[in-house]
C-alpha cells in the first residue's frame, strides 16, 4: 500500500432495512467521462433500479465502464452492502489493515 502501517478508525453506522452502503476507490470517478464527480455518481445511483447488491453492482459497472467494457485509467474497487428488507446485518471487523485486505 501507499502507507507502511496505516491505521483506520473504527466507524459505526446504523443501517435499516433496504439501506445501501457504497464504498469505492477514486478510480471509479477520476478520469471517467461517464461519472466525473460525486454529483454525477449520486445522479447515476438515483436513476438505477433498486434490487440486490449484486444487481446494483452490475448496473453501476455497466454505467461506469460501458458495454463493451472500457479499460479504466485507474484501478476501480467497489464494495456494496445492502440490508435486506426484514433482515438484519451485523458485520464487525477490527480496524487492522490485514483484516481489511482479506
Amino acid at each position: 500500500g501507499i502507507l507502511p502501517a496505516p491505521r483506520f478508525p473504527l466507524i459505526e453506522v446504523e443501517m435499516g432495512p433496504n439501506d445501501t452502503l457504497l464504498l469505492y476507490t477514486d478510480g471509479l470517478i477520476e478520469h471517467n467521462p461517464r461519472i466525473d464527480d460525486e454529483h454525477a455518481l449520486a445522479r447515476l445511483l438515483g436513476s438505477l433500479p433498486t434490487g440486490s447488491a449484486e444487481e446494483l453492482l452490475s448496473e453501476l459497472e455497466n454505467a461506469a465502464l460501458g458495454t463493451p467494457r472500457r479499460q479504466p485509467r485507474d484501478d476501480v474497487a467497489v464494495l456494496i452492502m445492502r440490508v435486506p428488507v426484514g433482515g438484519a446485518v451485523d458485520h464487525q471487523h477490527p480496524a487492522e489493515p490485514a483484516v481489511v485486505r482479506s
